[in-house]
């Protein structure tokens, strides 16, 4: 009879990544159809990771081993394995084009790519954790780029009530510096494909749905536990209603289905799949004074 890690005790690992930017920009229109635009958004980093382990002993186990045994046995299998903070912050320079001619309008922005370093404040991380995962060691400065973004967008008023737009996204992962140097395992840079359709049914309303592909160049060796992206296709839908010529409600859905993606570790040969599911919903409210 013998025990597995599930016997003895439970794992979990929780990690969180945020980035707020604030852009401050100015636009100048050239004509009637061009139009430039100049920005700067700073952009604040803040990560948080936690690991930790919890006993699983059956209390039953007491009897057996004495109440002092058991009680050195859990504090032994419940232990923090890491809790690391990690803030830093990086400037983005933005620059657009816009282009207009009766029902067409096509845009193109670029941001540049954004080095951002974040510092780690590690309260606590464990000897085994730190020597797989040396990025969260306390003080240590971890690169954390936002890449380079190039936006290309259209769209057309066949009709008074009926819009349709199309989209292009391109980021230069490969260009940009991640923890570990994780953009050298990528196979290419993150290519978006977009597409939408607006329909006015009354005056007050609209209605909108749209598609999104999403394809990464993607390997074995840049998919990890701790951080991996999949290619996905993206549905969403909404509604905007007038309520009055100056507020406006809206409100929307969207689901992205990921691509599941199997990764067999080379040393043992077991296979791991990974997936993920999304859905997110969005309430709006716009005032125009």
């Amino acid at each position: 009879t013998g025990l597995s890690a599930t016997d003895l005790y439970d794992a979990e690992f929780s990690g969180s990544q945020y980035i707020f930017g604030f852009l401050l920009g100015g636009a100048y229109q050239i004509n009637d159809m061009f139009s430039v635009a100049l920005g700067a958004r700073i952009n604040y980093a803040t990560n948080s990771y936690e690991g930790k382990t919890t006993s699983a002993l059956d209390t039953g186990l007491k009897s057996v081993v004495g109440e002092d045994t058991y009680a050195a046995l859990n504090s032994q299998l419940s232990q923090t394995l890491l809790d690391c903070d990690q803030t830093g912050f990086g400037v983005t320079p933005v620059i657009g084009v816009d282009f207009h001619y009766r029902k067409l309008n096509v845009g193109v922005k670029y941001e540049y790519n954004t080095s951002i370093k974040v510092k780690n404040d590690t309260k606590e991380i464990s000897e085994t954790v730190a020597a797989l995962l040396p990025q969260f060691k306390d003080g240590e400065t971890v690169d954390n780029d936002m890449p380079g973004f190039l936006s290309v967008g259209a769209s057309y008023a066949w009709l008074d009530w009926l819009r349709t737009s199309a989209g292009y996204h391109h980021y230069f992962d490969t260009h940009a510096d991640y923890p570990e140097d994780k953009e050298k395992a990528l196979t290419g840079d993150e290519n978006e494909y977009v597409f939408g359709v607006e329909v006015d049914p009354i005056q007050k309303l609209t209605l909108s749905a749209g598609v999104q592909r999403t394809l990464y160049g993607l390997s074995d060796e840049y998919i990890e536990d701790i951080s991996f992206n999949l290619n996905s296709w993206s549905f969403g839908g909404g509604f905007a209603y007038r309520v009055t010529d100056k507020l406006t409600f809206q409100a929307g859905y969207m689901v992205t289905l990921f691509d599941p993606w199997t990764k067999t570790d080379s040393a043992t040969k077991i296979p791991t799949k990974y997936e993920r599911t999304s859905q997110n919903v969005g309430v709006g409210l716009n005032l125009d004074i």
